[in-house]
């Protein structure tokens, strides 16, 4: 669903703005942390300073070319207004789809259930993390 621009959506103050990219940030700094621990869990060790160095590349790239295509986009379909700033989220849902469908292609045949696992216990899981060096997956 495509929401019509509205300006109560945008923040009216200073205070609110900062806020706001505020809670952002902290979102962005989550998915970088679960970035590196679903790298931890998911590869040997052996891979990691490539798939660390791969992850490093995306957001560099993603840095760089992020702002430079959205200000190509806006500049090229009519500036700062709802016809200039539409087409970003577009190039957005045509990315997702596009992810959505590599991921659901490629993925191996398996049979997605859950598997019995033992409750975590924060006492425990520390203490074999301290006492015995022990990593926990």
């Amino acid at each position: 669903m495509i929401l019509p621009f509205d300006d109560r959506l945008a923040a009216l103050t200073a205070q609110e703005f900062i806020r706001d990219v505020l809670v952002q940030g902290l979102g962005a700094g989550a998915v970088v942390a679960l970035c590196y621990v679903a790298i931890t869990a998911l590869f040997p060790e052996s891979l990691w300073p490539r798939v660390y160095g791969a992850v490093a590349g995306v957001w560099g790239g993603a840095t760089l070319l992020g702002p430079m295509l959205g200000a190509l986009l806006v500049t090229h379909f009519g500036g700062a207004n709802l016809a200039g700033i539409r087409p970003v989220f577009y190039v957005g849902l045509g990315t997702a789809v596009c992810t959505f469908l590599i991921v659901f292609t490629q993925l191996p045949d398996r049979k997605w259930g859950i598997t019995p696992v033992a409750r975590p216990n924060l006492l425990r899981d520390l203490q074999r993390v301290l006492k015995e060096g022990q990593h926990l997956k």
